[in-house]
């Protein structure tokens, strides 16, 4: 029980002034007539009172009381019977002063749905009385987190400044990802905290946090896949690993490994994944990857080909998906998503009416319709893909002479075409009788003119071609 000292009385108020002195008295009366006149007369009778004398003057104030001395506060414990244990100038108090984590397999890495432990917990009475024996030390559950409610140590008796040493250790669990992680690593950055408690009072200074960051030792750093691919292509893609532990992971037989490490891929049936015939990196079976090796705090590739079927020719300007999981002890971790664009090959050897140039927001819904467009006035066409084969003002213009017409599509206001260099549309305008170009847009015509032509800088070699020029200009 703690009883708080009772307050100092305030000093005595200063006394009053005396009085001041009464008046002086009235004067005596008239002495009565003589009796009998005689030679002697008798005595008169006594005069009356006088009036009461003028107030005296107020006194002087009295002297200010002296303060009194400060009040104190003293803690006192009693017994059941209310006998006193123990009195103090302050209460009780005990602070953590630190405490050592280790995760479960001991490579650094706290992962989802694994248990790590706490050690070494140091902790000091600086309180002003003897911390007696029953205070419970314990770490807080958290959202992340997950701590045996019931598994709080009973700590010993302490002495004031004393620092002891707990050599219990408490298990804590890292609870499980609510959902796999889409396209990037799962990182998510927790709190531990200690407390001790003592008759469900909690000391403040017992509250100790420490940042930890729950992930995966193995994540996909990096892939890079292609994001276009004309029918019957081939190209590489590559995935880079990551082992941000200090152990080692994969298949090894000549390590301890502390897990097995896979890469799934799946795809739209027309694209087609070819493994390297010899490749030390990985074993690979039905689609999956099995990683040989990631030594600590290091990285490793792995390359294989895809190829896209003939018959994404009746896929152009679609998305055909690709899907990739990264396993971890044949637990999926990581899922990455992504599409690859189908586009027509473009044969510069093909002369034909029209070169249609697109970018990454032409759709197929578009596509279609210009197909049938051209098949109606019997034109032979071709496509320039922007996103496959790059702006029409490359070093190398191998579009120039491929087609008599060049027609842009401006539907999307996002799109982007880099203006052609005025030496390039000059030569493309002379290639013959019938060359030619049209822009196709919802916007301004100088709007989209000037969007994908450079007319500040065009320049011709002689008068003929510059009137040419001129009368051919749809402006």
């Amino acid at each position: 029980d703690c009883q708080a000292g009772r307050k100092g009385n305030g000093g005595a108020a200063g006394k009053g002034g005396c009085f001041g002195s009464g008046g002086s008295g009235g004067l005596g009366g008239c002495g009565g007539w003589g009796w009998n006149a005689e030679p002697i007369g008798l005595p008169g009778k006594d005069g009356k009172y006088g009036s009461c004398g003028v107030n005296g003057h107020p006194g002087s104030d009295g002297s200010d009381g002296c303060a009194a001395s400060d009040g104190s506060v003293e803690y006192v414990v009693i017994d059941a019977n209310n006998h006193i244990l123990r009195i103090g100038p302050d209460k009780y108090h005990t602070s953590v002063v630190g405490y050592t984590i280790t995760d479960d397999n001991e490579d650094g890495i706290y992962e989802p749905n694994s248990n790590f432990f706490v050690t070494n917990v140091k902790w000091i009475n600086n309180g002003a009385m003897i911390l007696p024996a029953g205070a419970i030390l314990s770490f807080r559950s958290t959202e992340y987190i997950s701590t045996d409610a019931n598994h709080g140590i009973l700590l010993q008796g302490a002495s004031v400044g004393t620092i002891l040493h707990s050599s219990n250790r408490f298990k804590c669990h890292m609870n499980s990802m609510r959902a796999i992680s889409l396209n990037q690593p799962y990182i998510q950055h927790v709190q531990l905290t200690s407390q001790i408690h003592l008759l469900n009072r909690m000391f403040s200074g017992s509250e100790v946090s420490t940042n930890l960051i729950c992930q995966y030792p193995i994540q996909i750093k990096e892939i890079k896949f292609p994001f276009v691919l004309c029918p019957n292509e081939l190209a590489i893609a590559t995935v880079t690993f990551t082992n941000l532990s200090t152990g080692v992971y994969g298949t090894c037989p000549s390590a301890r490994s502390l897990g097995s490490v896979k890469c799934r891929f799946s795809a739209h049936s027309c694209i087609q994944v070819v493994p390297a015939s010899r490749n030390e990196a990985y074993v690979y079976h039905n689609g999956i990857y099995e990683i040989n090796q990631i030594l600590p705090n290091s990285t490793k590739q792995i390359r294989f080909a895809i190829i896209s079927s003939a018959n994404t020719q009746n896929w152009y300007y679609d998305n055909l998906f690709w899907n990739m999981d990264l396993l971890l002890r044949d637990t999926v971790i990581e899922k990455h998503q992504n599409n690859i664009r189908i586009v027509p090959k473009f044969v510069p050897s093909e002369h034909t009416d029209i070169l249609l140039i697109t970018d990454s927001l032409f759709t197929r819904t578009e596509f279609l319709e210009y197909q049938d467009l051209f098949r109606l006035f019997n034109f032979s066409s071709r496509y320039w893909d922007m996103q496959k084969y790059g702006p029409l003002n490359n070093s190398e213009p191998i579009w120039l002479h491929t087609a008599n017409i060049i027609i842009f599509i401006y539907s999307n206001p996002k799109s982007k075409f880099n203006m052609i260099p005025s030496h390039l549309l000059l030569k493309h305008m002379n290639s013959s009788d019938y060359a030619g170009f049209i822009c196709i847009g919802n916007c301004e015509i100088d709007e989209l003119d000037f969007a994908i032509f450079d007319y500040n800088n065009l320049s011709c070699g002689n008068t003929n071609d510059e009137n040419k020029s001129e009368k051919i200009n749809h402006r």
